[in-house]
């Protein structure tokens, strides 16, 4: 499990199995926070909307120079999921 802060209060935990996530999901429901949660699953599966609010704007150099449009955004997204080589991701508030 591998743990990011991509802004303020918003933290992305990668997974290589989907046992670990759903251990992770249910600590979420045991501490009764599961609105906290903002996506669970396959990182490349996230929608564009999401992917706006939670991705850095200006700290991340692959995604400064880019235009924000869908298609360019979801390409620097795929290139950080493939450096961290997670098949599974929990993204949520602090």
């Amino acid at each position: 499990m591998i743990e990011y802060t991509l802004k303020d209060n918003i933290i992305f935990n990668s997974f290589k199995d989907s046992t670990s996530l759903r251990i992770k999901i249910l600590d979420f429901i045991k501490n009764c926070k599961t609105d906290k949660i903002l996506f669970k699953g396959d990182p490349l599966e996230i929608n564009y909307k999401l992917l706006k609010k939670v991705l850095p704007e200006k700290d991340n150099n692959e995604i400064k120079d880019l235009d924000l449009d869908e298609q360019n955004l979801r390409i620097a997204f795929g290139k950080f999921v493939n450096k961290i080589e997670s098949k599974y991701c929990l993204i949520y508030k602090k």
